[in-house]
């Protein structure tokens, strides 16, 4: 209930909004949980489909990009996908968290454009690794890839105020993969930035 009636005169009010309180940090990647569909997201190089599909098994709500190679896929940028414009936030560390599986083996990687100092970076991408690779591998399994960007020597670069990811799984032929509840969150060290599944 919003009353005015306790003095006398006009009162104006605008812009009110209702929802749920949102906790945790700031996901600067929108609509990482892809329930609009690939808005906010440029198809970059849409290899044999990508699109938006329900899943009952999704992480994060009830959708779940599916992005499938084509027959002729040989390079990991010739199934893409490029997220809008985010905020630098220069001085601060970013941590990137997806979940992703696929229909076989599949490979992938993410890149950055020229808003971050290194573009195409080698990261322990789930934190299992044995050392830093240029890719990850996927399985029929949901897996969490998991990094702070600046803790595997990249950094936003000099004077850029935008930068964009890239996610990239061209890597092999024939192969469906499914990307769910990206985030890209500002690090806090010793605090749980991601969301579990």
């Amino acid at each position: 209930t919003i009353d005015f009636g306790f003095a006398e005169g006009t009162s104006y009010i605008d812009n009110i909004k209702f929802g749920k309180k949102k906790e945790g940090p700031t996901n600067y990647c929108q609509n990482g949980s892809f329930e609009n569909g690939t808005t906010g997201w440029t198809l970059t190089n849409p290899g044999a489909g990508v699109e938006a599909v329900g899943l009952s098994d999704a992480p994060d709500g009830k959708k779940v990009l599916k992005m499938t190679a084509s027959s002729t896929s040989s390079e990991a940028h010739n199934l893409q996908i490029t997220s809008s414009d985010m905020p630098t936030l220069p001085g601060k560390k970013v941590q990137l968290s997806f979940y992703v599986k696929s229909d076989q083996a599949g490979k992938g990687r993410v890149t950055f454009d020229t808003g971050m100092q290194n573009r195409w970076p080698w990261m322990n991408w789930t934190g299992n690794q044995s050392g830093w690779t240029e890719a990850f591998e996927t399985t029929t399994d949901w897996q969490l890839i998991s990094v702070v960007l600046q803790n595997f020597n990249n950094d936003f670069a000099e004077g850029a105020t935008t930068w964009k990811c890239n996610l990239e799984f061209g890597y092999l032929p024939d192969v469906t993969y499914y990307v769910d509840n990206i985030q890209i969150v500002e690090y806090t060290e010793g605090t749980q930035n991601v969301s579990a599944k």
